[in-house]
């Protein structure tokens, strides 16, 4: 695919400001013009490339603020679809290691990531650092594309559009590889969160209105925690349900990466039943050899409990790290602030989790 191309020459010469401006020009391009593809999978496509340059070339001021202002417009022309992807996209190659001496070219450092997320949310500096908009021919200002969002303002909160929309995918689907992307995703972040949160308050000197409003932070944050582990109960179960393999692909990304696999973060595709059916009929031999391969269609035998075992044990082990992170992170914190806060606010103090949130994870 021509975006492969594109992808390899932004990796080669993202340095090069006339080429990083024609890449970053065609991908809002792209993303008006294939807004069918973009708003479900597109994006899968070109942020592993975008996000590695990101956080591999720190030192470059103005690639970075590049690549800040072309995230901000797809986040203006696609919104949560566009935030999804891309956290999608990451998930797999986030690395939690903040040592800069240490890097691996094709992962992202969650450092970066987050501060990548914070500075999406200052839509109000939308200054093209090159012109970018000058070799896109379309309106401008670029507007939503989809007519639901088209009356929404321009803004993005990390807490109520990133980790909400993290929460949503999964209490919607638990047990499916998107769930467990959003929960590496939320397990990276997280940390970097909570400590951005005292930062502005000691920028402050704490005083009684930055206390309350971390506060305030605080209690959204554990709302949202209490309401993932509630339904994500059905993780808590034995290793006798079916899960999506977290490294399996559909046929439809075996030929993408095949094609270039530094460039695509397959999505996941689910076949028509009326296909599968069809298909099941007309080679049952096949069907039968590719299970056998895949894993994905196993029965409750020796051979395959290891496997079975193992594709319990990611999500869950994703849910209980990312609960032990907060726990960890916040319960100090909250102490802290209820030293800080002045009697006179009366002002409560959020419960890190209820009694059902430890029945659920035990």
């Amino acid at each position: 695919m021509f975006i492969n191309v594109i992808n390899g020459v932004m990796l080669m010469h993202c340095e090069d400001v006339i080429i990083l401006r024609r890449c970053m020009a065609t991908y809002i391009s792209m993303a008006v013009h294939f807004n069918t593809l973009f708003a479900s999978q597109g994006f899968f496509l070109i942020m592993p490339t975008l996000l590695r340059c990101y956080s591999q070339r720190q030192t470059n001021a103005l690639l970075c603020r590049t690549i800040e202002y072309v995230c901000k417009q797809f986040y203006v022309l696609h919104r949560k679809p566009f935030f999804l992807q891309m956290a999608g996209a990451v998930a797999n190659i986030l690395d939690t290691n903040d040592n800069d001496f240490e890097v691996n070219p094709m992962k992202v450092k969650a450092k970066y990531w987050f501060n990548l997320l914070k500075s999406m949310e200052d839509m109000a500096s939308l200054e093209d650092p090159l012109d970018i908009l000058g070799l896109v021919n379309e309106t401008k200002p670029l507007r939503a594309l989809d007519l639901c969002y088209r009356d929404d303002p321009n803004a993005f909160s990390m807490l109520t559009d990133g980790l909400a929309s993290c929460v949503t995918v999964c209490a919607f689907a638990p047990d499916s590889r998107r769930s467990y992307q959003m929960l590496l995703v939320m397990q990276a972040t997280l940390p970097y969160f909570v400590e951005w949160a005292e930062r502005e308050t000691l920028a402050n000197n704490n005083s009684a209105a930055a206390v309350k409003h971390e506060i305030t932070i605080y209690s959204t944050l554990c709302v949202e925690m209490k309401a993932l582990v509630n339904c994500c109960e059905i993780l808590a179960r034995g290793p006798t349900r079916t899960f999506d393999i977290v490294n399996s692909v559909s046929d439809r990304g075996k030929s993408f990466i095949a094609d270039s696999p530094q460039f695509f973060d397959p999505p996941t595709v689910i076949e028509d039943e009326a296909k599968v059916h069809h298909k099941l009929a007309a080679f049952p031999e096949r069907n039968s050899t590719k299970e056998k391969k895949s894993g994905i269609g196993w029965d409750n035998t020796a051979g395959n409990s290891e496997m079975q075992r193992e594709m319990f044990r990611r999500p869950r082990d994703a849910m209980l790290l990312l609960c032990a992170t907060f726990i960890d992170k916040v319960t100090p914190r909250l102490k802290d602030l209820a030293k800080l806060a002045s009697p006179a606010e009366h002002v409560k103090i959020p419960d890190v989790f209820d009694h059902k949130c430890y029945v659920v994870s035990s």
